[in-house]
């Protein structure tokens, strides 16, 4: 995925109602300021393994009335580790991110913490 526009991830770790709504407002408004998106699906453990997905406004559209998680979860404990976390970087290099945003709690923030230790930037919508 070559391009020069900016990417931004969009996460989400843990069942909570709203998680698809929000999905569909970060991609809606990323892709309106011609931000291309990128959704990891199973969190971090998606993250870690590179199971990512084109986020647009077709895939999104439908988003905010269905249930459960459109990027489905799973907890990492992989990615607990300074090897799991180093993997999860490379694999935001890889694909070229510049940003990654989580939706989610406080597993979902500690994990971002992690990351944004190791020099990558990165967001969080928190949910209950």
């Amino acid at each position: 995925m070559e391009s020069s526009t900016p990417h931004r991830r969009v996460y989400q770790r843990r069942r909570c109602p709203g998680m698809n709504a929000a999905i569909r407002a970060v991609v809606r408004t990323s892709l309106h300021m011609g931000i291309e998106c990128v959704g990891i699906r199973r969190g971090y453990h998606g993250l870690i393994n590179g199971d990512f997905t084109k986020l647009t406004f077709e895939s999104v559209s439908d988003l905010s009335r269905r249930g459960g998680t459109m990027l489905y979860s799973a907890r990492s404990e992989e990615f607990k580790t300074p090897a799991g976390q180093e993997r999860a970087v490379a694999t935001c290099k890889m694909l070229g991110l510049d940003a990654l945003v989580g939706i989610g709690g406080d597993g979902t923030f500690s994990g971002l913490l992690c990351l944004a230790k190791r020099t990558f930037r990165c967001g969080h919508s928190r949910h209950h």
